[in-house]
């Protein structure tokens, strides 16, 4: 297959701008599970987890949501992380607003506890607590990051996201701050390699070389890496995700750290919405926050494959963001990093 047949080499060579097509998340569980994964991730689940996701079948037609997930992702093993008999756990959860990171909880998890630790999760939290004893690295500034491999899902993600993993894994391998994973499709393989930046809530898309390094490390202008931000995934989708990127754009990557809230306050009601109008406010937790905003619009439709080997295409909106009212500067507001 040359790169041409692709789905992301199609939508790049369109000029298909990713924002505002990143998944917003509330909680998000990635479990370890050998490779090879099945197409669907969800029967590439450890067998000890399927009285669960029975229980969330007959709650649901959807079932990561019944098991109180955004979503659900496997991920690779590593050597340098894994423990003999044990399953790592990482949950992301997003916290009050304004934020800027989402809370990890992470765990190394005999087999043995699984099931129970799926019931816990997904529909007794008030019995999590007996888990703790397994959390590791808790207070740790870690870094990871989770980059789409799932080849058997997308023929574009198995090519170029293992060659981005193996990429930053080497990169990375004296800093014991930055993980890199190989995950389960968690969407966007039009965008592929297509990663996830926790606990920052990063979806990036179509990364190479460089920029990914550039990623890895924030540094260097962030106006290069506009065509490969899909979006904060503490905002939603569309109109919301354009507008925040445009702070980033602005602000540069202290805007990373900084926490903020972004809401939609008025909308197209049209079926499909055509504009929306969008606040942001960020800074201080002391009650004292900046305002950005904005009208955001669509300016236009890329009509491309959204996945390798299907024949009709997606329409995907592209937006167009104009500033109704200017944000201060670093220098002159209390826009402060949360650390």
């Amino acid at each position: 297959m040359t790169d041409r047949a692709f789905c992301n080499c199609m939508a790049w060579a369109q000029g298909l701008d990713p924002v505002g097509h990143a998944a917003p998340i509330e909680r998000l569980l990635a479990l370890e599970a050998a490779l090879p994964w099945k197409r669907t991730a969800l029967e590439s689940l450890p067998r000890a987890l399927q009285p669960v996701l029975e229980q969330a079948k007959r709650m649901s037609g959807h079932i990561v949501h019944a098991m109180g997930l955004s979503q659900l992702l496997l991920m690779a093993p590593d050597s340098r992380e894994t423990a003999v008999n044990r399953r790592r756990a990482l949950v992301w959860e997003r916290p009050s607003t304004p934020f800027a990171h989402f809370t990890r909880r992470e765990y190394l998890l005999p087999e043995e506890t699984l099931t129970d630790f799926g019931y816990a999760m997904s529909f007794r939290p008030e019995q999590l607590p007996q888990f703790d004893g397994y959390v590791v690295n808790a207070g740790c500034a870690l870094r990871d990051f989770l980059i789409c491999t799932h080849g058997s899902r997308d023929a574009a993600c198995g090519q170029f996201g293992y060659r981005l993993y193996d990429k930053l894994r080497r990169l990375t391998a004296s800093n014991p701050q930055v993980r890199i994973w190989r995950s389960s499709h968690f969407g966007g393989h039009v965008f592929a390699p297509t990663m996830v930046e926790l606990p920052a809530g990063i979806f990036w898309g179509n990364l190479y070389d460089d920029r990914a390094e550039q990623v890895l490390e924030r540094r260097g202008d962030v106006t290069q890496l506009r065509r490969h931000y899909r979006g904060w995934s503490g905002a939603a989708r569309g109109f919301a995700q354009a507008a925040e990127r445009e702070m980033l754009m602005r602000e540069g990557w202290r805007w990373l750290d900084t926490a903020r809230t972004v809401q939609v306050t008025a909308q197209d009601p049209a079926e499909r919405p055509e504009w929306a109008e969008v606040q942001i406010a960020y800074g201080k937790r002391d009650g004292h926050l900046p305002l950005y905003t904005s009208h955001v619009a669509v300016s236009h439709y890329v009509e491309t494959l959204a996945s390798t080997g299907q024949t009709m295409p997606r329409a995907f909106a592209q937006y167009v963001v104009t500033p109704r009212s200017e944000a201060p500067t670093h220098a002159a507001s209390s826009c402060e990093p949360l650390r």
